[in-house]
């Protein structure tokens, strides 16, 4: 029964301190915060867009994708350029970078629709 009785005192200990700690500022600034979200949260469930956004990142062939280029820049800021024809030749003989190109294609295609 005295565990009880601390752990009730514990409780009212805290509860004092957080309504201490709750000033009429923080109670408005927290106000304003949640009003501010709600009105974020409006705006992103009416956009189509971004519910698709919201969908798609679900899918583990974005998250890939979203991988495979952030890799890809990095990549890009460490490795020297080629330059000229036979460095072009070089980098279009690679099968992955064919197969990049051609998703790139299908992009602009859809994009262009």
């Amino acid at each position: 029964m005295s565990s009880e009785i601390s752990i009730q005192q514990q409780v009212d200990r805290f509860m004092q301190g957080a309504g201490d700690a709750l000033t009429d500022d923080t109670v408005a600034r927290l106000g304003f915060m949640i009003n501010e979200l709600l009105i974020i949260a409006d705006r992103i469930t009416r956009n189509k867009n971004i519910m698709k956004l919201l969908e798609m990142s679900e899918s583990k062939d974005f998250t890939k994708v979203l991988d495979a280029l952030g890799n890809a820049v990095e990549s890009q800021k460490n490795s020297p350029s080629t330059s000229g024809i036979g460095g072009m030749l070089k980098v279009m003989g690679d099968p992955n970078v064919q197969n990049s190109l051609r998703l790139l294609g299908s992009i602009n295609k859809e994009l262009n629709k």
